[in-house]
């Protein structure tokens, strides 16, 4: 009795300390919800002071726009009168008097103004005008900018301004008891993507300041503030656990930096990780700049900021390895707006005061090594690390954080936690120490240092730079250097006809990795050129005029680079045919004068791209030595979910700095409308574009609509339900077409228009010349839904297979061999140009998955299969395996049914087995289970290919070789925008398409889908069952309607050329070749028996069935967990 009084005394001992721990919670859950609560009156009030202010100004500003109408209509009156023009010499002289030299600056402007306009008009041949304008370029290169004096609008970056005039520049001020707290409980979220993981051990008012910095710069990401408090020793803990919106955890012991930054990671709710030190200062795009790296730079295992010193000199602009295993700190203490530190690109490491990893992968790695305990040196380990997974570590500019150097461990490396700097960094070189060997020693070749990955350097020379959002030419130029980069090269762009830093885009580029030279700090390509010249390998230059310009200062500067010529379009062709229409004599000479002047450009470089098949036919006899290539629209088919019903009206999308676009836009309006108003009464005419003219806006009226530019173009198309493209004259490829096409919006175009794009009439575009034809095609398309449905299903299909990523990269690499620069297979995804707002909600911001390669031929897989892409995916696996995982372990990837990083399973079942050295080996194709939607490796593979597809756009009909399976169940329930149908085998009695017990009945070498019935077949491991499969993938043809798509897995013997033939039937028994295998069957428990074995003639099988093509799509993602030496997919085309 004493016993059990006691064991319940001790329990209520234990209930009561409980009790005491959580009235402590309570209490301190109450203080939160008072500052929340005394928060929100604030915000109230604020909310009531505004709304009232708002009101007033709005009042003031219409006082001020009936004045402003008022004081113009007077200085109309004032200008316009006798007596202002008599007084101008008189006001004139008292400039003079007043300010002499900003007059003579004005005058001498406006003189060199009109110099100009007389030079450009006087008959002058184009080599004289080029002559004197590289003279000019050389010696005066300001005055060939616009309006003579350069106006830098390069951001400069300032130093935050001081909150009071006793602190350093930077420093904080001190804490004292009562002092406002930043709360952040209204910008953090308890869904959050990101998670800020701040590691403190003291200096509270640098806490607070950091705080207080996010708190001013919330970013658009929905993100947690975790702080890790390591025993500090002046009470910062107490003072933190009054900030609202901070997850504050309590280290009962110091643990260290790196302990601390680990345990703050397995408290992390977010995908993504951001160590940020309590030494910064956040500035707008600190995050999300970080986050969207990630997007922009498919395969970013982390990336990093750029980091200033307080007085606004540059720390860091990603770091270096040495040999030696020393680090340096590129570009410190220089100024931080040079071109060289303002784009992104791929590092050594970034130091970790400001990065970001996602989670899954820094859980997998271990988190930070404790081998470099208790700080320094384990941020770069961790990029090592990841580099060796195939991983990039990208240092990010636009992510720009203060950083008070030294703060939290000193500066003398011979004392505290600062002196196991020198230590570590030695563990760093004794663990990397052969990786290294092929780094630079201490200060040596630092431009090939600060880029190590770029196997090559390109010099991209255009009169502008790319603004992708306004024109199809600048589309097809940004993606060309997204390309570029993913093919090891190292890109500089320079716009030389007016050297200007464009905010929107000079940005956009620099953050995808492109080297921007701009004024003031590069004024002139020469210029460049004799520092830099000798560091490229190739020179890439756009239009003639470029050529002319530059060529000769390239030859000279840049002796063993390759030089490639992108005519845009023949411009000579487009000219003569302009004068031709409008019989005009003087622009008939002119266009001759211009194919004298591409053909010497031709002549004089190494290898010419010209855009359509119809250009490369007129300059080959032209230019027979000429070593000419054509490439095509490189653009993003993203598709569309936006069907026939949801649409209407007619649009034309094209710049109006191009004439023939103007001309069309007319042509349509006048000649073509008044014939659609009696077939379709109340359509509307959409001309969109940049820079409409006047004769363009002068043809707005209620079903003209003129929009000029529009931001968001793919919103508009999805709402639109025909495109036209009415050309009369022009040259080379349009990019309207394509940027129709690719959306899935059914194109009316002019057989000009249509010019060297292998588009077929009736199949995927019509094409109509002549008002009244135009007209006729437009209504047949626009009232027609199945008509409608038929040409956007085929156009994609076109725009995916000829000007897609994989379709651009080919062509590219075709062209980079030819001049003698062979690239290697992409290595991460390809991603494209796309004007989509980029997500900060996590769900959008991952790039899709594309093949490492597609192989027709066993030569072409073996490239593959021996590859860096899946070779650095197999290190990564052999690596997991020697460790000593054990027999059943879990590998965090994301799996795109759940859409979201899960740990997928790793066994020996499904045949897995150990090795002749004692390591085992798991069959990876049938494992990597997913705990949620239960899928495998392959079949989550298959999955994703299948969401790729149909959320391009509605309406399609998808056949499912199964049924009963997790996959088919998803695919269901995912996609109700489209028409789903799966079956079963059930035996040769029942009639194919009949349903028993909830279940359908299919015998794959004799569907029961009419002809041209579907758009996607999915097979997941069925035709190595099926006895004669050249009946089933002609069946699968069959079903399929042209641009339809069969993705099929098959378990594939890549060593044999021969199917090998294991079973067959003959006069309907069974007889067994081979000794019989079977596989597992969803409906039966005997299992289905392996009739084949599939060499490389299982290609020509599907070829000979009816696909026009087939290949074999290598897989090898670690971020998707597709692991296994690289997963194989055949996708055949209709």
């Amino acid at each position: 009795m004493e016993k059990e009084l006691a064991e319940r005394n001790k329990q209520i001992t234990i209930f009561s300390e409980q009790t005491t721990v959580l009235e402590q919670v309570l209490s301190d859950r109450d203080k939160q919800i008072t500052a929340l609560r005394g928060e929100l009156s604030d915000r109230d009030n604020q909310i009531v002071e505004l709304t009232g202010e708002v009101a007033g100004r709005g009042e003031w500003a219409l006082r001020l726009d009936a004045e402003l109408k008022r004081v113009r209509a007077d200085y109309q009156n004032i200008i316009r009168s006798s007596s202002w023009r008599v007084t101008l010499p008189l006001r004139e002289v008292r400039r003079w008097l007043a300010s002499p030299e900003q007059q003579a600056r004005r005058y001498f402007e406006a003189g060199l103004g009109i110099s100009k306009r007389v030079y450009k008009s006087l008959p002058l041949s184009h080599r004289t005008k080029a002559m004197h304008r590289r003279w000019l370029a050389r010696y005066f290169p300001s005055v060939l900018l616009p309006g003579w004096r350069h106006i830098s609008t390069a951001p400069v970056f300032q130093v935050l301004a001081d909150k009071g005039s006793q602190v350093a520049p930077g420093e904080p001020p001190e804490y004292l008891p009562g002092t406002p707290l930043p709360g952040l409980a209204a910008y953090t979220s308890n869904k959050p993507v990101v998670s800020v993981i701040i590691p403190v051990y003291g200096k509270l008012e640098y806490t607070l300041q950091c705080l207080e910095s996010i708190k001013e710069n919330p970013p658009q990401t929905a993100f947690e503030v975790i702080v890790i408090d390591d025993k500090s020793p002046d009470g910062s803990a107490e003072v933190i656990a009054d900030i609202t919106g901070v997850r504050l955890i309590r280290n009962r012991e110091n643990l260290g930096f790196i302990r601390s930054c680990n345990k703050g990671a397995q408290e992390a709710r977010g995908q993504y990780l951001h160590f940020l030190n309590n030494d910064t200062q956040v500035t707008p795009g600190w995050l999300d700049e970080l986050f969207r790296t990630f997007d922009d730079f498919p395969g970013t295992g982390l990336a990093g900021s750029r980091l200033i010193y307080p007085d606004g000199r540059l720390q860091e602009a990603g770091g270096i390895i040495w040999q030696n295993g020393s680090a340096w700190n590129f570009g410190r203490f220089q100024d931080p707006s040079l071109p060289v530190y303002n784009y992104a690109r791929e590092v050594d490491y970034c130091s970790g005061a400001s990065i970001m990893v996602p989670k899954a992968l820094f859980d997998d790695l271990g988190g930070f090594d404790e081998h470099y305990l208790p700080a320094y040196c384990e941020d770069s380990d961790l990029a090592l690390k990841l580099r060796e997974r195939g991983c990039r570590v990208i240092y990010q500019p636009f992510s720009t954080v203060i950083h008070h150097e030294g703060v939290s461990s000193g500066t003398d490396i011979s004392q505290g936690t600062k002196a196991y700097q020198v230590e570590n960094s030695k563990k760093l070189f004794e663990r990397w120490e052969e990786r290294l060997r092929a780094h630079q020693p201490p200060g040596v070749d630092i431009d090939k240092a600060m880029d190590r990955r770029a196997k090559r350097r390109v010099l991209v020379i255009d009169h502008c730079t790319p603004t992708p959002d306004q024109d199809a030419g600048s589309g097809t130029v940004y993606n060309l250097l997204l390309l570029l980069r993913e093919m090891d090269f190292q890109v500089t762009f320079i716009p030389e006809d007016n050297f200007f830093y464009l905010p929107e885009y000079t940005t956009l580029l620099q953050r995808t990795g492109i080297e921007m030279l701009y004024a003031p700090y590069v004024t002139a390509v020469e210029q460049h050129l004799k520092e830099c010249g000798e560091r490229y390998d190739l020179v890439f230059l756009f239009r003639p005029g470029v050529v002319e310009r530059h060529l000769k200062c390239i030859r000279r500067h840049s002796s063993k680079a390759k030089i490639l010529y992108h005519t845009v379009d023949l411009h000579y062709l487009r000219m003569e045919r302009e004068a031709g229409l409008q019989n005009n004599k003087r622009k008939k000479k002119a266009a001759a004068d211009m194919k004298q002047r591409e053909l010497a450009s031709i002549r004089s470089v190494d290898a010419t791209i010209v855009h359509s098949t119809t250009e490369q036919e007129i300059l080959q006899p032209l230019v027979p030595d000429a070593s000419l290539h054509v490439y095509p629209l490189i653009m993003n088919t993203r598709g569309t979910n936006a069907g026939f019903a949801e649409r209407k009206d007619i649009v034309f999308v094209g710049g109006y700095q191009h004439s023939p676009n103007v001309d069309a836009v007319q042509y349509f309006v006048n000649e073509v409308m008044p014939l659609l108003k009696s077939s379709l009464p109340g359509i509307r005419f959409y001309a969109v574009g940049s820079k409409p003219p006047k004769e363009i806006q002068a043809l707005a009226r209620d079903d003209v609509i003129v929009t000029g530019f529009v931001e968001d173009l793919s919103s508009l198309l999805d709402k639109i339900r025909v495109s036209v493209a009415p050309l009369r004259y022009g040259a080379g490829i349009k990019g309207k077409i394509g940027t129709a096409m690719a959306v899935g919006l059914p194109v009316v175009v002019t057989s000009l228009a249509a010019e060297g794009m292998s588009l077929t009439d009736g199949e995927n575009v019509l094409i109509a010349d002549g008002a009244k034809k135009i007209s006729d095609a437009i209504v047949k398309v626009y009232r027609d839904e199945s008509e409608w449905q038929r040409l956007s299903r085929n156009g994609l299909a076109f725009a995916d297979r000829n000007w897609g990523a994989a379709a651009a990269w080919k062509t590219l690499a075709d062209i980079l061999l030819d001049m003698g620069m062979p690239v290697d297979q992409a290595r991460y995804p390809l991603s494209l140009y796309d004007s989509s707002p980029v997500s900060t909600n996590g769900s959008s911001s991952r790039a899709q998955l594309a093949p490492v390669g597609v192989a027709e031929n066993q030569v072409q897989f073996e490239r593959l299969i021996n590859g860096t892409s899946v070779r650095g995916v197999v290190d990564a696996e052999k690596s997991l395996l020697e460790s000593g995982s054990g027999e059943e372990f879990f590998l965090n990837g994301y799996c795109a049914v759940c859409d979201e990083t899960v740990p997928l399973l790793v066994d020996m079942q499904s045949g897995g087995r150990r090795l002749t050295d004692g390591i085992l080996q798991p069959n990876w194709r049938e494992r990597l289970v997913c705990p949620t939607c239960q899928m495998n490796n392959r079949q989550r593979l298959v999955a994703t290919l299948v969401k790729q597809l149909l959320d391009k756009r509605k309406g399609m009909t998808v056949y499912f070789m199964e049924q009963v399976t997790p996959i088919f169940q998803w695919a269901s329930d995912e996609f109700k925008q489209h028409e789903i149908y799966g079956s079963e085998y059930l035996g040769h009695e029942y009639e194919g398409g009949s349903t028993v017990k909830g279940i359908r009945h299919e015998d794959v070498e004799d569907l029961s889908f009419s002809d041209g019935s579907l758009d996607l077949v999915v097979s997941n491991d069925v035709f190595e069952h099926v006895p004669h499969p050249s009946r089933a993938f002609t069946e699968c043809a069959r079903v399929l309607r042209p641009g339809g798509v069969l993705l099929a897995t098959i378990p594939f013997h890549a060593s044999e050329d021969v199917s090998v033939i294991r079973a067959q039937l003959v006069n309907g028994e069974l007889e067994q070749l081979l000794p019989a295998v079977y596989h597992g069957n969803p409906v039966s428990d005997d299992g289905s028996l392996v009739f084949t074995d599939f060499g490389w003639d299982i290609l020509d099988v599907m070829r000979a069935a009816g696909f026009s093509r087939a290949g074999i799509e290598v897989y090898a993602s670690a971020e998707y967990g597709h692991l296994g030496g690289g997963q194989i997919v055949f996708r055949a085309e209709r």
